[in-house]
């Protein structure tokens, strides 16, 4: 093998993927085809959402549109399932807008197996939850290139299992041994989780190499736990326009962004050991993969 690196530790959202672009570019159309159906004020809908990611800390809650208080107040005669027929077509507009906007970054499945060819293991650390990251691992096909997926807890264990999986029961199988359900308190920035899981696969951090695209989250962390930290820096780069929309509608709350305060304070001795300014495919020569 040519690389020193054992194990690198990879993020998924604007890492792999540009996860704000596939969100934003996928929530408003669904928004505005639910006020088109029932007329009800698109701000009004807009507060709803953002108080039902707040109540469940997740901007990705599944079906939150069946949730909207202010749906419930304009149709209060409609069951679950007759709401859902009501607004299907608004969340058939997510789906076919995903469908054009959640894509791998170039050259990423190439530099996956290469990694692997060189005998690098794999793992996927994310900040988004179980059904999210179930979802993207099957959507791309990525789950034979992890060894282990660590992702946050699920907070809706009551969804059907035709809907949180839609694979083969060979893939199912595979991914549930590998899936690690990792509590509130065991978020970014925490280097114990990131130590934990050199403990798991049985390597040192001076092995190990973390690549993600948050300054204040992934490579405080890395460099805390004392990995090779690696930034990717073209996963951060996202329109004015883009960030605020999300914001709008995100499950930030005000102690999350004092959070986000309080780490950006961080940041200033947070220096990367090796930068992605173009694409995930530069994580080869950053590990002196030859």
């Amino acid at each position: 093998m040519s690389s020193k690196f054992k194990l690198l530790i990879c993020d998924l959202d604007n890492t792999l993927y540009d996860w704000v672009h596939y969100f934003v570019n996928s929530f408003y159309p669904m928004v505005d085809e639910i006020v088109r159906i029932t007329g009800v004020d698109r701000n009004e809908i807009l507060d709803d959402f953002r108080e039902i990611h707040q109540k469940y800390h997740d901007t990705e809650h599944p079906f939150s549109a069946l949730e909207l208080r202010s749906l419930r107040s304009a149709f209060p005669f409609l069951n679950d399932e007759s709401l859902r027929d009501l607004i299907d077509p608004a969340l058939y507009e997510f789906n076919k807008a995903r469908k054009q906007h959640l894509t791998l970054y170039p050259g990423v499945i190439d530099t996956l197996n290469r990694l692997r060819d060189e005998g690098i293991s794999i793992v996927a650390h994310s900040e988004a939850k179980y059904y999210s990251v179930i979802d993207r691992i099957i959507r791309f096909e990525l789950h034979e290139y992890f060894e282990a997926i660590y992702c946050r807890e699920r907070s809706s264990p009551s969804i059907k299992k035709s809907d949180r999986w839609r694979a083969s029961a060979e893939t199912r199988a595979s991914l549930e041994e590998k899936i690690f359900e990792l509590e509130h308190h065991e978020r970014k920035p925490a280097p114990g989780v990131i130590r934990d899981i050199c403990h798991a696969r049985g390597v040192t951090p001076a092995e190990t190499a973390y690549v993600g695209d948050s300054i204040s989250k992934d490579i405080v962390m890395a460099r805390d736990a004392g990995v090779f930290a690696i930034w990717a820096r073209y996963g951060a780069e996202h329109s004015a326009e883009k960030y605020e929309r999300l914001v709008r509608v995100s499950h930030w709350t005000k102690e999350d962004i004092a959070f986000e305060k309080s780490l950006k304070e961080r940041v200033v001795g947070a220096k990367p050991d090796a930068i992605l300014g173009c694409g995930f495919f530069e994580i080869l020569n950053a590990l002196g993969v030859e």
